[in-house]
């Protein structure tokens, strides 16, 4: 029988000595005579412990290699899935391997989830959403792999919400991804047979992609982040560059107002909007 407690569990999420916290966690599941606080105890001890019955479809998972785990004190407390496995009569689903990560009793405090998108097929959308769906609460640190010129945009709200579910995270999709809404620019010149016309002025962020670039806000200051290697940038006066070749995920940052001119021959002029 599963037993839990808000406060014990609050106190493991944002633990620095996750041990400390852990071998408290375990002595209070041994009293009530869950078998997690038995696992929890031996890992403490440094004793063997038998991943299989608390991993469930994880264990297969890792044997195949499709998902990597690093335990502290018995607890998953960092998750990779790096690709998807070549099985002659049954694939490996990652979407049902992300899932079974964040369903395991094992992984409450789970600091650092890692997935190669290029490689499994699971888009930054469909991770953040299981995040969000399976409350992931102790997250500090999220890499996706992926291309900037193939991902769907990520819900602005759906990343808040997985901000306020872990607090703690300092490494989360906004650091390559536009999630914000938060300006807009003025298309200065755009040309002829472009789906963007001179003169308009576009919302950017919440997944706006442009052609060659995408903008976001950093601060007071607005960055271009290339999509696709080699990309040429002309960049406003401030900046004091000519055409600048740069690569993906590569950023230019710009003072508000300055004009960006994309190799697609856009120029843009970020503005705030309030």
């Amino acid at each position: 029988m599963e037993h839990r407690d808000e406060k014990l569990e609050a106190a493991l999420l944002a633990a620095d000595d996750l041990a400390a916290v852990s071998a408290v966690y375990s002595d209070w599941l041994q009293e009530r005579g869950d078998a997690l606080g038995e696992h929890l105890a031996r890992a403490r001890q440094g004793l063997s412990v038998e991943p299989s019955r608390w991993l469930g479809a994880l264990y297969p998972m890792m044997d195949e290699g499709a998902v990597e785990l690093d335990f502290t004190a018995g607890w998953v407390t960092t998750a990779r899935l790096r690709f998807t496995p070549k099985r002659v009569h049954e694939p490996i689903s990652m979407t049902a391997a992300l899932d079974a990560v964040l369903t395991s009793r094992l992984s409450l405090p789970l600091r650092r989830l890692e997935v190669d998108c290029r490689a499994t097929a699971l888009t930054p959308v469909a991770v953040v959403d299981a995040l969000v769906r399976h409350r992931a609460r102790a997250l500090r640190v999220l890499r996706l792999g992926t291309r900037f010129d193939t991902e769907a945009a990520l819900d602005p709200a759906a990343v808040e919400r997985l901000r306020a579910l872990s607090p703690g995270l300092t490494e989360g999709p906004e650091t390559w991804l536009p999630v914000k809404a938060a300006y807009a620019v003025k298309v200065l010149r755009a040309p002829a047979g472009h789906p963007l016309r001179t003169g308009e002025v576009v919302t950017v962020g919440a997944g706006y992609y442009l052609p060659e670039g995408t903008l976001a806000r950093r601060g007071r200051y607005f960055v271009l982040t290339a999509r696709r290697a080699g990309a040429v940038v002309r960049a406003g006066a401030r900046q004091r560059v000519g055409a600048a070749l740069v690569q993906p995920g590569q950023v230019v940052e710009l003072e508000l107002g300055d004009a960006v001119e994309l190799d697609s021959g856009l120029v843009l002029s970020p503005f705030d909007q309030r």
